[in-house]
């Protein structure tokens, strides 16, 4: 293989990586960012009351949209 080919395969690949990476990683880094807004919006949508008491978020599992799962939800 061409040594220009080579740099360029390499590179790539890690910018891939690193992307898939950074999808991985934000929803842990941000969870209580995303915790507080998602339960201002939910309130503020509605007509009452409404709690939980975890979110989950993935990036990954219905790529390219996100996907959030909120547990123990109650209104």
């Amino acid at each position: 293989m061409k040594p220009k080919l080579k740099k360029i395969i390499l590179i790539s690949g890690a910018v891939v990586s690193l992307f898939f990476c950074v999808l991985i990683a934000l929803p842990f880094v941000f969870k209580a960012k995303i915790k507080l807004k998602a339960k201002s919006e939910l309130n503020k949508m509605l007509n009452a009351k409404a709690d939980f008491e975890d979110v989950n978020m993935s990036f990954i599992r219905s790529f390219p949209y996100v996907s959030v799962k909120l547990e123990n939800f109650y209104i």
